[in-house]
Protein backbone atom coordinates (compact mmCIF):
# COMPACT_ATOMS: atom_id res chain seq x y z
CA UNK A 1 0.00 0.00 0.00
CA UNK A 2 3.17 2.52 0.99
CA UNK A 3 4.65 2.07 -2.57
CA UNK A 4 1.28 2.97 -4.36
CA UNK A 5 1.00 6.07 -2.05
CA UNK A 6 4.23 7.20 -3.63
CA UNK A 7 3.99 6.31 -6.91
CA UNK A 8 0.41 8.24 -6.78
CA UNK A 9 2.75 11.16 -4.96
CA UNK A 10 5.19 10.90 -7.77
CA UNK A 11 2.42 10.75 -10.73
CA UNK A 12 1.63 14.22 -9.10
CA UNK A 13 4.52 15.99 -8.99
CA UNK A 14 5.20 14.73 -12.65
CA UNK A 15 2.23 16.09 -13.89
CA UNK A 16 2.47 19.42 -12.11
CA UNK A 17 5.84 19.55 -13.67
CA UNK A 18 4.74 18.92 -17.09
CA UNK A 19 1.70 20.51 -16.96
CA UNK A 20 2.11 24.25 -15.09
CA UNK A 21 -0.99 25.49 -16.14
CA UNK A 22 -2.71 23.02 -14.20
CA UNK A 23 -3.38 23.30 -10.30
CA UNK A 24 -3.44 20.69 -7.50
CA UNK A 25 -7.03 20.13 -7.81
CA UNK A 26 -6.85 19.56 -11.95
CA UNK A 27 -3.52 17.21 -11.07
CA UNK A 28 -5.56 15.27 -8.42
CA UNK A 29 -8.48 14.98 -10.65
CA UNK A 30 -6.59 13.50 -13.04
CA UNK A 31 -4.40 11.00 -10.97
CA UNK A 32 -7.22 9.86 -9.78
CA UNK A 33 -8.94 8.36 -12.56
CA UNK A 34 -6.13 6.07 -12.71
CA UNK A 35 -7.19 4.43 -9.63
CA UNK A 36 -8.19 1.26 -9.25
CA UNK A 37 -7.39 0.35 -12.58
CA UNK A 38 -5.10 -2.84 -13.55
CA UNK A 39 -2.03 -1.85 -15.31
CA UNK A 40 -3.44 -3.43 -18.48
CA UNK A 41 -6.50 -1.57 -18.16
CA UNK A 42 -4.16 1.14 -17.95
CA UNK A 43 -2.12 0.50 -20.59
CA UNK A 44 -4.86 -0.39 -22.91
CA UNK A 45 -6.38 3.26 -22.27
CA UNK A 46 -3.35 4.74 -23.13
CA UNK A 47 -3.52 3.02 -26.55
CA UNK A 48 -6.92 3.62 -27.16
CA UNK A 49 -6.15 6.95 -26.30
CA UNK A 50 -2.72 7.36 -28.86
CA UNK A 51 -5.53 5.70 -31.27
CA UNK A 52 -8.00 8.04 -31.43
CA UNK A 53 -5.06 11.02 -31.43
CA UNK A 54 -3.61 10.12 -34.64
CA UNK A 55 -7.01 9.33 -36.70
Amino acid sequence: MVDIKKRIAAAKARMKSRHKDKDKEEVTMMVSSFKGLSPEEIRKNFEKAIQDSTA
